[in-house]
């Protein structure tokens, strides 16, 4: 992977009525939901140990679907791009406008 993406908490979980720690929570999204495939997006899916962070591969091809996905659902608030310079140029080079907007955002 080569970003890792950062998420806001929602609302604190329950189980059997009782909240959970927050370092327990499900964060974000159920695991099946957390691991669906996006149209444009490769390779998305939770760091277990990790919370509220998420990696996946490259966001250049990222669809409208994607993007409200990441944003709305995911809540993603944060991206930290891992990769060099050569591969964000090869990325770019054949970037949707979407996914090309959603990295401009941060």
């Amino acid at each position: 992977a080569r970003f890792l993406l950062l998420a806001l908490a929602p609302a604190p979980c329950t189980k059997g009525g009782r909240s959970l720690r927050p370092y327990m929570h499900n964060l974000l999204l159920s695991s099946a939901a957390a691991c669906r495939s996006l149209e444009g997006v490769q390779n998305f899916r939770p760091v277990r140990s990790l919370p509220g962070l998420f990696r996946s591969a490259s966001l250049e091809q990222a669809t409208a679907s994607d993007a409200a996905f990441l944003l709305d659902s995911a809540r993603v608030r944060t991206i930290v791009d891992l990769r060099n310079d050569d591969e964000i140029a090869r990325a770019r080079a054949t970037a949707t406008p979407v996914g090309l907007s959603l990295l401009a955002a941060f």
